[in-house]
């Protein structure tokens, strides 16, 4: 899972990931917000990480 990959890396390596798929946090966390089911969770997770590591 990509967040399983991003806690083992660098928090600017992690954050220049997330970066390059969704555009930042902000966006990430809009993401979050808008999914449904399992990957609202999933995605929510990985916004909370990026949140409290980048």
């Amino acid at each position: 899972m990509l967040l399983d990959l991003l806690r083992a890396r660098e928090p600017y390596e992690a954050e220049h990931v997330i970066f390059i798929v969704w555009g930042g946090v902000e966006k990430l966390q809009a993401a979050a917000a808008k999914a449904k089911g399992e990957t609202a969770g999933l995605l929510a997770e990985l916004a909370g990480f990026a949140i409290s590591n980048c």
